[in-house]
């Protein structure tokens, strides 16, 4: 009896992925770098600049908040004036804002301590799938675990994570 259970658990574990790939439509799993991804919470802007680098640029109704540019070490991020933010500093200010851009900056701090792997994850999964599971990664940011190891996070958006 355990014989035929371990043997279907195996069969069960190796033909998984291949039934659940074929299951999900292939359009479901765009990600296309240069596109506007509307979220729940206002938009988000993804795209590559002339250097090569990549930007987020967070809208809402139509206004933009700031930004986000990729460097050698993370990210910079900025307000829509052009005024770099200060990750280090957590400010009356910042507190007051709208939790979208608040989001943003607490992504910034995870951009800025996993660096480019992190900004290869946020494009590869897609900047809208990642903002609506915000709150998965950004509960194991706060707990030391890098996003592609988060298995919240990796739940929450699904397919999209596949081959990140």
């Amino acid at each position: 009896m355990k014989v035929v259970s371990v043997f279907t658990a195996l069969i069960l574990a190796l033909f998984a992925n291949v039934v659940y790939s074929a299951a999900i439509d292939s359009s479901l799993s765009s990600r296309d770098v240069n596109v506007t991804e509307a979220a729940d919470f206002g938009d988000v802007v993804s795209y590559v600049l002339p250097d090569g680098r990549r930007k987020i640029d967070f809208y809402t109704n139509g206004v933009l908040d700031g930004s986000a540019i990729e460097t050698d070490d993370g990210a910079t991020f900025f307000e829509a004036d052009g005024t770099e933010v200060d990750l280090n500093t957590v400010d009356e200010k910042l507190l007051k804002r709208q939790s979208r851009w608040r989001l943003a900056i607490k992504f910034a701090k995870l951009i800025a301590k996993y660096g480019k792997k992190a900004w290869n994850y946020i494009y590869c999964v897609g900047t809208s799938a990642m903002w609506r599971c915000g709150d998965e990664y950004l509960g194991c940011f706060s707990h030391g675990i890098a996003p592609w190891e988060c298995i919240e996070g990796i739940v929450c958006v699904g397919v999209a994570a596949r081959g990140c």
